[in-house]
Protein backbone atom coordinates (compact mmCIF):
# COMPACT_ATOMS: atom_id res chain seq x y z
CA UNK A 1 0.00 0.00 0.00
CA UNK A 2 2.80 2.31 0.75
CA UNK A 3 4.71 1.78 -2.56
CA UNK A 4 1.47 2.41 -4.03
CA UNK A 5 0.66 5.36 -2.49
CA UNK A 6 4.45 6.95 -3.04
CA UNK A 7 3.78 6.48 -6.66
CA UNK A 8 0.31 8.08 -6.57
CA UNK A 9 1.63 10.90 -3.93
CA UNK A 10 4.80 11.89 -5.17
CA UNK A 11 6.91 13.54 -3.12
CA UNK A 12 7.04 17.94 -4.21
CA UNK A 13 10.65 17.56 -2.69
CA UNK A 14 12.14 15.78 -5.28
CA UNK A 15 13.13 16.97 -8.67
CA UNK A 16 10.61 15.65 -11.53
CA UNK A 17 13.57 13.64 -12.86
CA UNK A 18 13.45 11.58 -9.68
CA UNK A 19 10.12 11.22 -8.67
CA UNK A 20 8.84 7.95 -9.50
CA UNK A 21 6.10 7.25 -12.34
CA UNK A 22 2.55 6.73 -11.20
CA UNK A 23 1.12 3.58 -10.34
CA UNK A 24 0.37 0.90 -13.24
CA UNK A 25 -2.09 -2.06 -13.30
CA UNK A 26 -0.12 -4.25 -11.98
CA UNK A 27 0.07 -2.11 -8.60
CA UNK A 28 -3.31 -1.51 -8.03
CA UNK A 29 -3.87 -5.36 -8.24
CA UNK A 30 -1.65 -6.26 -5.69
CA UNK A 31 -3.57 -3.80 -3.47
CA UNK A 32 -7.05 -4.58 -4.26
CA UNK A 33 -6.13 -8.47 -4.09
CA UNK A 34 -4.61 -8.23 -0.67
CA UNK A 35 -7.57 -6.15 0.25
CA UNK A 36 -9.83 -8.59 -1.15
CA UNK A 37 -7.92 -11.43 0.93
CA UNK A 38 -8.20 -9.59 4.68
CA UNK A 39 -12.10 -8.91 3.75
CA UNK A 40 -13.04 -12.41 2.55
CA UNK A 41 -11.38 -13.69 5.61
CA UNK A 42 -12.48 -11.21 8.13
CA UNK A 43 -16.26 -12.58 6.49
CA UNK A 44 -15.84 -16.23 6.87
CA UNK A 45 -15.00 -17.09 3.85
CA UNK A 46 -11.42 -18.90 4.32
CA UNK A 47 -11.92 -20.84 1.10
CA UNK A 48 -12.17 -17.82 -1.06
CA UNK A 49 -9.37 -15.80 0.80
CA UNK A 50 -6.84 -18.95 0.87
CA UNK A 51 -7.20 -19.25 -3.06
CA UNK A 52 -6.59 -15.62 -3.53
CA UNK A 53 -3.53 -15.49 -1.14
CA UNK A 54 -1.87 -18.24 -3.05
CA UNK A 55 -3.09 -16.84 -6.01
CA UNK A 56 -0.95 -13.54 -4.94
CA UNK A 57 2.27 -16.13 -3.80
CA UNK A 58 2.06 -17.36 -7.69
CA UNK A 59 2.05 -13.63 -9.21
CA UNK A 60 4.57 -13.06 -7.15
CA UNK A 61 6.88 -16.08 -8.22
CA UNK A 62 5.74 -15.62 -11.94
CA UNK A 63 6.38 -11.68 -11.89
CA UNK A 64 8.93 -10.90 -9.52
CA UNK A 65 11.07 -14.34 -9.13
CA UNK A 66 12.29 -14.40 -12.80
CA UNK A 67 13.85 -10.62 -12.21
CA UNK A 68 16.58 -12.53 -10.01
CA UNK A 69 18.86 -12.79 -12.83
CA UNK A 70 18.55 -8.94 -13.87
CA UNK A 71 16.81 -7.33 -10.85
CA UNK A 72 18.16 -9.46 -7.92
CA UNK A 73 18.01 -6.24 -5.60
CA UNK A 74 14.46 -5.96 -6.24
CA UNK A 75 13.51 -9.71 -5.93
CA UNK A 76 15.32 -9.67 -2.78
CA UNK A 77 13.62 -6.71 -1.22
CA UNK A 78 10.35 -7.93 -2.04
CA UNK A 79 11.29 -11.27 -0.15
CA UNK A 80 9.72 -10.40 3.28
CA UNK A 81 6.74 -9.59 1.38
CA UNK A 82 6.72 -12.55 -0.66
CA UNK A 83 7.00 -14.48 2.91
CA UNK A 84 4.35 -12.80 4.70
CA UNK A 85 2.12 -13.89 1.65
CA UNK A 86 3.08 -17.28 2.01
CA UNK A 87 2.65 -17.73 5.37
CA UNK A 88 -0.78 -15.63 5.07
CA UNK A 89 -1.81 -17.69 2.61
CA UNK A 90 -0.74 -21.23 4.52
CA UNK A 91 -2.59 -19.98 7.90
CA UNK A 92 -5.68 -19.55 5.87
CA UNK A 93 -5.16 -23.34 4.20
CA UNK A 94 -5.25 -24.78 7.67
CA UNK A 95 -8.98 -25.43 8.34
CA UNK A 96 -10.59 -23.33 11.06
CA UNK A 97 -14.36 -22.40 11.81
CA UNK A 98 -16.17 -19.48 9.84
CA UNK A 99 -15.21 -16.16 11.22
CA UNK A 100 -12.40 -17.42 13.03
CA UNK A 101 -10.60 -14.81 12.79
CA UNK A 102 -12.73 -11.84 14.19
CA UNK A 103 -13.88 -14.30 17.36
CA UNK A 104 -10.50 -14.95 18.26
CA UNK A 105 -9.53 -11.03 17.94
CA UNK A 106 -12.93 -9.09 19.02
CA UNK A 107 -13.68 -6.05 17.29
CA UNK A 108 -11.74 -3.97 19.41
CA UNK A 109 -8.75 -5.54 18.88
CA UNK A 110 -9.56 -5.71 15.28
CA UNK A 111 -10.02 -1.94 14.79
CA UNK A 112 -6.49 -0.96 17.10
CA UNK A 113 -4.48 -3.37 14.38
CA UNK A 114 -6.42 -1.49 11.43
CA UNK A 115 -5.93 1.84 12.50
CA UNK A 116 -2.61 1.30 13.60
CA UNK A 117 -1.44 0.08 10.34
CA UNK A 118 -3.33 2.82 8.44
CA UNK A 119 -1.47 5.34 11.06
CA UNK A 120 1.91 4.20 10.10
CA UNK A 121 1.25 4.29 6.45
CA UNK A 122 -0.50 7.29 6.52
CA UNK A 123 2.63 9.24 8.69
CA UNK A 124 4.98 7.89 6.30
CA UNK A 125 3.36 9.32 3.54
CA UNK A 126 2.38 12.94 5.35
CA UNK A 127 6.54 13.19 6.06
CA UNK A 128 7.02 12.46 2.60
CA UNK A 129 5.16 14.90 0.92
CA UNK A 130 6.49 17.44 3.49
CA UNK A 131 9.79 16.96 3.80
CA UNK A 132 12.12 19.99 3.20
CA UNK A 133 13.34 20.05 -0.96
CA UNK A 134 16.41 19.53 -2.05
CA UNK A 135 16.18 23.11 -3.21
CA UNK A 136 15.95 24.84 0.17
CA UNK A 137 19.26 26.08 1.40
CA UNK A 138 18.28 27.91 4.69
CA UNK A 139 17.38 26.73 8.23
CA UNK A 140 17.55 23.19 9.19
CA UNK A 141 16.65 19.92 9.34
CA UNK A 142 15.63 17.21 11.74
CA UNK A 143 16.42 13.63 10.94
CA UNK A 144 16.10 9.94 12.58
CA UNK A 145 16.38 6.84 10.86
CA UNK A 146 13.71 4.13 11.65
CA UNK A 147 15.02 1.56 9.66
CA UNK A 148 17.93 0.64 6.83
CA UNK A 149 14.69 1.79 4.44
CA UNK A 150 12.85 4.42 5.95
CA UNK A 151 13.65 7.69 7.68
CA UNK A 152 11.72 11.00 9.05
CA UNK A 153 12.60 14.39 7.99
CA UNK A 154 11.26 17.32 9.00
CA UNK A 155 11.99 21.15 9.08
CA UNK A 156 11.89 21.50 12.93
CA UNK A 157 12.50 19.19 15.93
CA UNK A 158 9.42 19.63 17.08
CA UNK A 159 7.91 18.05 13.59
CA UNK A 160 10.29 15.49 14.01
CA UNK A 161 9.12 14.60 17.22
CA UNK A 162 5.52 14.34 16.83
CA UNK A 163 6.17 11.79 13.79
CA UNK A 164 8.10 9.82 16.30
CA UNK A 165 4.96 9.91 18.86
CA UNK A 166 2.98 9.14 16.18
CA UNK A 167 4.58 6.06 15.16
CA UNK A 168 4.89 5.35 18.88
CA UNK A 169 1.23 5.51 19.81
CA UNK A 170 0.34 3.57 16.75
CA UNK A 171 3.15 0.60 17.76
CA UNK A 172 1.78 0.66 21.15
CA UNK A 173 -1.82 0.39 20.09
CA UNK A 174 -0.71 -2.85 18.05
CA UNK A 175 0.83 -4.24 20.81
CA UNK A 176 -1.48 -3.47 23.49
CA UNK A 177 -4.36 -5.58 20.83
CA UNK A 178 -2.16 -8.37 20.42
CA UNK A 179 -0.49 -8.68 24.08
CA UNK A 180 -4.20 -8.91 25.32
CA UNK A 181 -4.42 -11.96 23.19
CA UNK A 182 -4.91 -15.32 24.55
CA UNK A 183 -1.25 -17.18 25.27
CA UNK A 184 -1.68 -19.41 22.67
CA UNK A 185 -3.04 -17.00 20.11
CA UNK A 186 0.02 -15.10 20.68
CA UNK A 187 3.05 -18.12 20.45
CA UNK A 188 0.82 -19.13 17.45
CA UNK A 189 1.19 -15.18 15.92
CA UNK A 190 4.57 -14.95 17.02
CA UNK A 191 5.51 -18.22 15.64
CA UNK A 192 3.85 -16.94 12.71
CA UNK A 193 5.74 -13.76 12.27
CA UNK A 194 8.58 -14.80 13.58
CA UNK A 195 10.50 -16.02 10.19
CA UNK A 196 9.37 -12.72 8.24
CA UNK A 197 11.11 -10.81 10.85
CA UNK A 198 14.10 -12.90 10.65
CA UNK A 199 14.08 -13.12 7.04
CA UNK A 200 13.75 -8.62 7.33
CA UNK A 201 16.81 -8.48 9.49
CA UNK A 202 18.98 -10.80 7.25
CA UNK A 203 18.66 -8.96 4.43
CA UNK A 204 19.31 -5.74 6.52
CA UNK A 205 22.10 -7.25 8.18
CA UNK A 206 24.06 -9.46 5.98
CA UNK A 207 22.93 -7.74 2.04
CA UNK A 208 23.42 -4.40 2.77
CA UNK A 209 26.93 -3.66 1.62
CA UNK A 210 25.92 -6.16 -1.49
CA UNK A 211 22.59 -3.61 -1.97
CA UNK A 212 24.86 -0.50 -2.22
CA UNK A 213 27.24 -2.50 -3.97
CA UNK A 214 24.73 -3.57 -6.45
CA UNK A 215 22.93 0.02 -6.86
CA UNK A 216 26.82 1.78 -7.15
CA UNK A 217 27.97 -0.54 -9.69
CA UNK A 218 25.70 -0.18 -12.34
CA UNK A 219 25.12 -4.10 -12.97
CA UNK A 220 23.32 -6.22 -11.18
CA UNK A 221 25.67 -8.40 -8.74
CA UNK A 222 24.32 -11.96 -8.38
CA UNK A 223 24.34 -13.51 -5.01
CA UNK A 224 26.47 -16.44 -4.54
CA UNK A 225 25.18 -19.78 -3.33
CA UNK A 226 25.76 -19.51 0.01
CA UNK A 227 23.92 -16.08 0.68
CA UNK A 228 20.65 -17.73 -1.11
CA UNK A 229 21.25 -20.74 0.69
CA UNK A 230 21.35 -17.95 4.10
CA UNK A 231 17.71 -16.29 2.90
CA UNK A 232 16.15 -19.82 2.78
CA UNK A 233 17.43 -21.32 5.46
CA UNK A 234 17.19 -18.38 8.10
CA UNK A 235 13.26 -17.92 7.97
CA UNK A 236 12.80 -21.67 7.42
CA UNK A 237 15.04 -22.46 10.57
CA UNK A 238 13.34 -19.49 13.01
CA UNK A 239 9.65 -21.23 12.05
CA UNK A 240 10.84 -25.09 12.55
CA UNK A 241 12.45 -23.51 16.12
CA UNK A 242 9.56 -21.44 16.90
CA UNK A 243 6.97 -24.50 16.12
CA UNK A 244 9.33 -26.88 18.65
CA UNK A 245 8.97 -24.53 21.57
CA UNK A 246 5.58 -23.71 21.40
CA UNK A 247 5.00 -27.33 21.45
CA UNK A 248 7.43 -28.37 24.49
CA UNK A 249 5.94 -24.84 25.97
CA UNK A 250 2.22 -26.29 25.86
CA UNK A 251 3.34 -29.92 26.67
CA UNK A 252 5.05 -28.80 29.98
CA UNK A 253 2.07 -26.19 30.55
CA UNK A 254 0.18 -29.36 30.41
CA UNK A 255 1.74 -31.48 32.24
CA UNK A 256 1.65 -29.44 35.26
CA UNK A 257 -2.15 -28.45 35.26
CA UNK A 258 -2.95 -32.05 34.92
CA UNK A 259 -0.64 -32.41 38.06
CA UNK A 260 -1.94 -29.72 39.33
CA UNK A 261 -5.66 -31.66 39.31
CA UNK A 262 -4.39 -34.81 40.59
CA UNK A 263 -3.30 -33.09 43.71
CA UNK A 264 -6.56 -31.76 43.72
CA UNK A 265 -8.51 -34.80 43.83
CA UNK A 266 -6.35 -36.95 45.93
CA UNK A 267 -7.72 -37.03 49.10
CA UNK A 268 -6.37 -35.03 52.10
CA UNK A 269 -4.57 -36.79 54.82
Amino acid sequence: TKGLLDQALPAPSLPPPYRPGGPDAVDWLRVAGWAAVALAALAGLRRVAAGLAWAGVAAWLILVGPGVVDQPSYVVDTLPQFALALVAAAALTVPAPARRAVAVLGPGRLVALVLAALSTVALLELNRVNRPGFTETTGTVSFVRLSADIDLEAGTSLALWLYVAGFAAAGLAALAALATLAAPVRRRVAVLLAPVAALALVIQGTLAGWATSTVHMGHPIPLVPAQWAVLVLAPLVTFLAGVLLVRRREETLRMVALGRAADRERPAG
